[in-house]
């Protein structure tokens, strides 16, 4: 089930899946960022690659995160010590940025902030999917590596410790998706259903060049970085990233 796409009427490969209302027939997604980094090879400093990956990262790149800190807090009077998803109590909540990428052509496109809010391990774990995702041609390659190295005596410590992540791993994976049943009242069968159908889109984009995402929308958390960096912002962004992003 989970390596084979299962058509389904709740979940319609379109255009746009990322921002189709189909897809969000689900109160918890999981996320498409995190795949599509906008970046500029060609901008480095000190030989590290500037990414313009999220609000966040933004402002920790500049040494600003204390701006960020007031925002959390802010953000938990307003929302609340729950999960903004799920509504699970967790003492340990992340500030979530949520994005909308908007294919444009010549493999560019638009990505805009849509919303902030604290989400639970389990709920950010599910928006990072893809960082816990037990794939099965990985696991068949370290299932053989081990076997080899099997009645090696020198080698028991590594088969140990090999064998104890891989079990980790899939506690984890189970862990999540049984969290997505649970939120979303649905089946595996669907989980999987919708995670193939992400991958699917997102495997369509890389297919189509959709690499670099140079328009970026800050939405309404521009105030962030007004206060950050002052009433030019978009100009100290550009000086510092070059005049191949966009901003709106």
């Amino acid at each position: 089930m989970r390596n084979k796409f299962i058509p389904s009427k709740g979940l319609k490969i379109t255009k746009n899946l990322m921002n189709s209302k189909r897809k969000n027939r689900f109160k918890l997604t999981v996320g498409f960022t995190g795949s599509y980094k906008i970046y500029y090879s060609d901008i480095e400093k000190n030989n590290v690659i500037l990414i313009v990956d999220s609000l966040y990262s933004l402002l920790k790149n500049f040494k600003k995160e204390n701006i960020w800190k007031k925002f959390k807090e802010d953000l938990i009077k307003k929302e609340g010590n729950k999960c903004w998803i799920c509504s699970e109590d967790d003492k340990k909540l992340n500030a979530h940025e949520f994005w909308r990428y908007y294919p444009i052509k010549n493999g560019k496109g638009k990505k805009k902030l849509v919303s902030v809010h604290h989400i639970c391990t389990k709920c950010h774990a599910i928006q990072h999917f893809d960082n816990h995702f037990v794939s099965p041609e990985r696991l068949k390659i370290e299932i053989k590596y081990i076997s080899e190295i099997w009645h090696d005596t020198s080698k028991q410590d590594e088969v140990k410790t090999r064998l104890e992540k891989i079990i980790k791993r899939i506690k984890r994976e189970k862990e999540l998706i049984q969290h997505f049943c649970k939120v979303n009242k649905c089946s595996e069968t669907d989980f999987w259903q919708h995670w193939n159908g992400v991958q699917q889109e997102k495997e369509r984009l890389k297919n189509n060049s959709y690499s670099e995402w140079n328009i970026v929308d800050f939405g309404k958390y521009k105030y962030l970085l007004k206060e950050a960096f002052g009433k030019n912002w978009r100009r100290f962004i550009q000086l510092n990233f070059g005049s191949g992003i966009q901003l709106v």
